[in-house]
C-alpha cells in the first residue's frame, strides 16, 4: 500500500505542476498579446495625430484612444470601466481606431 500511495502522490504532484505551468504560459501569452496591442494602438494614435486626422475620428473612438494614451498599461476591462462601456465595446472602438489608422496610412 505504501508504494501505491507514493506513486499516486507523485502523479498528483506532476499533474499539478503541469497544470500550473500551462496556466502560467497562457497568462504570459495573454499579457504579451495585450502589450503588443497597446503598443500598436498608441502608435496608431500618434500617426493619426501627426497626419492631423485625429479630429476626424468618431467621438467614441477618440475617447477610447485618449484613454489608451493616458493609460497604456490598462487592460481592456480597465479601459472599459473608465469609459463606462462594456469590454467588447472598448475592443470594437480600439479595432476601429486601428482600422482608421491603417486606412490613413496603409502598409
Amino acid at each position: 500500500h505504501t508504494g501505491r500511495l507514493a506513486f499516486e502522490a507523485g502523479r498528483v504532484m506532476a499533474e499539478m505542476r503541469s497544470d500550473v505551468n500551462r496556466r502560467i504560459n497562457a497568462e504570459t501569452a495573454n499579457l504579451r498579446r495585450g502589450v503588443a496591442a497597446s503598443v500598436r494602438q498608441v502608435e496608431a494614435i500618434a500617426g493619426l495625430r501627426e497626419r492631423r486626422r485625429w479630429d476626424q475620428v468618431p467621438p467614441a473612438v477618440r475617447e477610447a484612444g485618449d484613454l489608451r494614451e493616458r493609460h497604456p498599461d490598462d487592460t481592456l476591462e480597465a479601459l472599459a470601466g473608465r469609459a463606462g462601456c462594456s469590454r467588447s465595446a472598448m475592443a470594437g472602438r480600439l479595432h476601429r481606431l486601428l482600422d482608421l489608422a491603417s486606412a490613413t496610412f496603409p502598409g
